[in-house]
């Protein structure tokens, strides 16, 4: 999964600035709601992440990269473009 971001911080216009790159994203487990501040990769978008409060794998939705606050580095230029 891209368990690192979440389309939601683009709508929500959680991004400090068009021209930072965000590298950190709480991410939000949807099983038992566990949140953790995770560093998220510049190069790439994390597809598996282990939940720490209930050990469930989390994987990414069709299209999106799932249960962050932030969406991956990789995908954030095109993103914060469209606005």
């Amino acid at each position: 999964m891209t368990a690192c971001c979440g389309a939601a911080a683009v709508a929500a216009g959680t991004h400090t600035s068009p021209m930072a790159v965000v590298t950190e994203s709480t991410i939000t487990c949807p099983e038992c709601g566990h949140s953790e501040r995770e560093t998220i990769p510049i190069n790439a978008c994390r597809f598996f992440y282990m939940c720490l409060g209930c050990h469930v794998t989390l994987t990414p939705l069709p299209g999106d990269c799932s249960y962050g606050d932030h969406v991956c580095p990789p995908k954030q230029p095109s993103e914060l473009h469209e606005h």
